[in-house]
C-alpha cells in the first residue's frame, strides 16, 4: 500500500491478484478439517466514501477503472450508500448552509431561540445548540445534521421561502426511511421512499 498513490491506482494493482484467486482460487489449510481446501473469492460489495464511490461507479471513467474488471460486481448497485455522508453530511448539510445563509440577522436570531426550545424529549437527543447550530452551519457534525433533519420543518417554516422549505420537507421525510438497519417489508418501503420525494 502506499500513502502517496491514489485509491484507484492501487485497486489496479490489487485487481491482478484479485483475478487470479478468483480463476485459480487459494489453497488453505482448514484447521476445522484439518484438510487443505480451496477457496475462491467474491466480492460481494464495494465499500467507500461519498467521493470514493463515485469515482469507482463513474461511466465517464468505466474504461479506466479497474473496479469494472471485478466479476460478478456492478459498482452501481455493489456500492451501498452511507447514510452519513450522501445524507446528513450531502444534502441536508448543504441544504441547511443554505438556509442559513437566506436568512438576516434578525431571523437568525429568531431562529436560534427556536431550536434552543424545540422539544426534544421524543427524539432521544440532548437539547439543541440554537446558537451553536446558526452560527456554525457550515461546521456541523453528522449528529447535529440528524437532530436538524428532525427539527428543521418546526423551525424554518416562515423564515424561508417556499421551496427551500419544501426541500426540507422532502429531506425530513427521507431521514428516517433511509435510517434503517433493516427493512422487513421491501417493497412497502419503497414506496415510502417513493412518496417521500412526491
Amino acid at each position: 500500500m502506499s500513502n502517496i498513490a491514489l485509491p484507484l491506482e492501487m485497486l489496479d494493482g490489487i485487481m491482478d491478484q484479485l483475478d487470479h484467486t478468483q480463476t485459480h482460487g487459494i489453497w488453505a489449510w482448514d484447521i476445522e478439517a484439518r484438510e487443505m481446501v480451496l477457496v475462491i473469492l467474491a466480492v460481494l460489495a464495494m465499500l467507500g466514501d461519498n467521493p470514493m464511490q463515485s469515482e469507482l461507479g463513474c461511466p465517464i471513467e468505466q474504461f479506466m477503472s479497474p473496479v469494472w474488471r471485478i466479476k460478478g460486481l456492478n459498482p452501481h448497485q455493489d456500492t451501498p450508500v452511507e447514510v452519513l455522508h450522501v445524507i446528513l453530511l450531502g444534502f441536508m448539510k448543504y441544504f441547511w448552509h443554505d438556509a442559513i445563509s437566506r436568512l438576516t440577522d434578525t431571523q437568525k436570531a429568531e431562529l436560534q431561540v427556536r431550536l434552543a426550545l424545540f422539544n426534544v424529549s421524543g427524539l432521544g437527543i440532548p437539547p439543541l445548540a440554537g446558537q451553536t447550530l446558526v452560527q456554525y452551519a457550515g461546521s456541523l457534525t453528522g449528529h447535529d445534521f440528524c437532530a436538524i433533519s428532525q427539527a428543521a420543518l418546526f423551525v424554518l417554516y416562515d423564515l424561508v421561502p417556499c421551496e427551500c422549505f419544501e426541500a426540507f420537507l422532502a429531506l425530513s421525510s427521507l431521514v428516517p426511511l433511509v435510517w434503517q438497519p433493516s427493512i422487513v417489508n421491501i417493497e412497502e418501503h419503497l414506496v415510502h421512499v417513493t412518496l417521500s420525494f412526491l
